[in-house]
């Protein structure tokens, strides 16, 4: 399958009223409100779900993380494809808070360094490009 076909299924799975050619448009933007409304309330409720579930092990986790700055330590981050992306945005939210007096505190985004991250993955496997660098930063 071309990826202009693989795209189009994506589409017509996830948007199928974008492909009625009956529809008019006043009708379609009608459905297209609604496909924004409904993903917002599904993005709310998991998000809600997931912080009442979690609320204990985020606190226990933010004062590890409190205890740590205070002792001159680091966060390192790091991910894969569009959480590294997210690791990259922790780091600078910590590097370069946007809440006026807030002290910077130091954090590394370890998927920044493409030159180590291919090197080890090329000369030693992807499963340790990361351990790679908290050995040698941590």
């Amino acid at each position: 399958m071309s990826k202009a076909g693989a795209a189009d299924d994506f589409s017509r799975a996830f948007y199928p009223f974008l492909h009625e050619d009956d529809k008019e448009p006043q009708e379609l933007m009608e459905n297209l409100r609604f496909s924004l409304l409904e993903k917002v309330r599904e993005s709310d409720e998991v998000r809600a779900k997931f912080f009442e579930e979690n609320k204990d092990a985020i606190l226990a986790a933010s004062l590890q993380m409190a205890r740590s700055f205070h002792r001159g330590r680091k966060l390192l981050v790091c991910g894969n494809g569009g959480s590294a992306t997210d690791a990259q945005h922790i780091a600078v939210e910590f590097m370069h808070p946007i809440t006026v007096g807030r002290k910077a505190l130091p954090a590394i985004c370890l998927a920044n360094d493409m030159a180590m991250v291919t090197a080890v993955a090329n000369d030693v496997g992807f499963d340790d490009v990361f351990t790679r660098q908290i050995i040698a930063l941590g």
